[in-house]
């Protein structure tokens, strides 16, 4: 598979499930479904299994045993490594301090806030939160000035205002998270573990 297919969103994902515990590609799917986490990503069996041998290539999961129930087929069940930790911990990171015009990516990473210390978390919110303020000054100033100077009716901007109300309720929400972290009011994991990068 390209190595591109590791910027698959869904690859995310995976490695996120995978900081919970060891599963097998056929749960994964479970358990996202489960979740909902299929809105923001094409979730098909085929994808889902390819991603996971990409990801075994790579070195960022392994496998841990080979299981049957019944009747049904052998299944693998896979482990992160210390490798696919910090790079799912540094994937995470990246996609909380970029902004992007396509939310998904922000949705699923954020889901696994958790994954950074309660610093990393507040340095990468904070950095989005830049953005942001960065992004509604220039909405505001291009909305003013065609509404203003330009005479441009309101009606012909108005999708401007949407953005703009997006873009302020997500810098409200990160500033408050942000809060919550630094005063302990929200409760943080224990950090997860890999199994190293050395098979049994």
């Amino acid at each position: 598979m390209p190595k591109r297919a590791l910027d698959n969103l869904l690859v995310l994902a995976i490695m996120g499930l995978l900081t919970e515990r060891p599963m097998h590609p056929y749960e994964m799917g479970l358990v996202l479904r489960e979740r909902r986490r299929d809105t923001y990503y094409r979730l098909t069996t085929g994808t889902l299994y390819s991603l996971v041998g990409a990801l075994d290539d790579a070195g960022w999961i392994e496998q841990q045993a080979t299981v049957q129930d019944s009747a049904r087929p052998e299944r693998t069940i896979f482990r992160l490594t210390a490798t696919g930790l910090a790079e799912f911990r540094q994937r995470v990171d990246v996609s909380l301090r970029a902004l992007s015009p396509d939310s998904s990516r922000f949705i699923v990473a954020v889901s696994y806030l958790g994954i950074l210390s309660p610093g990393q978390a507040i340095d990468a919110l904070g950095e989005r939160a830049v953005h942001l303020e960065q992004s509604i000054r220039v909405h505001r100033t291009h909305l003013v000035t065609a509404t203003g100077v330009h005479r441009v009716a309101r009606l012909h901007m108005i999708e401007v205002e949407y953005i703009l109300h997006q873009l302020t309720a997500e810098l409200a929400w990160v500033r408050k998270i942000s809060t919550e972290i630094e005063n302990g009011t929200l409760i943080w994991p224990t950090q997860p573990q890999s199994h190293g990068d050395t098979h049994d």
